[in-house]
């Protein structure tokens, strides 16, 4: 009974990391020649910044480490968005998008 229970445990744990370890490699595949983990990103050229707002969860604890509760308050911000260019390690394909990163201030 014990074995049979060290059995599925080994079991979900080898699903759960085969699930994550998929899941990103299809974040990193190249949509040229197919390979996993291929794309890297190779320069970032700032575009433009903003000022914004984002939402921050703050946690209430008791003495004893509980949570007594949650809380979401709307703190300032600085958008900044890039050009990135990604390119596969493996046949060279390039690829440029956009992307916004948002830090709190």
């Amino acid at each position: 009974m014990l074995i049979v229970g060290i059995m599925v445990v080994v079991f979900a744990l080898a699903f759960a990391v085969g699930y994550f370890v998929r899941r990103r490699a299809q974040g990193s595949r190249c949509p040229h020649c197919g390979k996993a983990f291929a794309m890297r990103e190779v320069s970032r050229n700032s575009v433009s910044s903003y000022e914004t707002t984002t939402h921050v969860g703050l946690i209430t604890r008791d003495l004893k480490g509980y949570v007594t509760g949650n809380d979401t308050r709307i703190v300032p911000a600085r958008a900044h968005i890039y050009n990135c260019v990604d390119a596969c390690r493996f046949c060279g394909f390039q690829k440029e998008e956009q992307r916004t990163q948002v830090h709190r201030q």
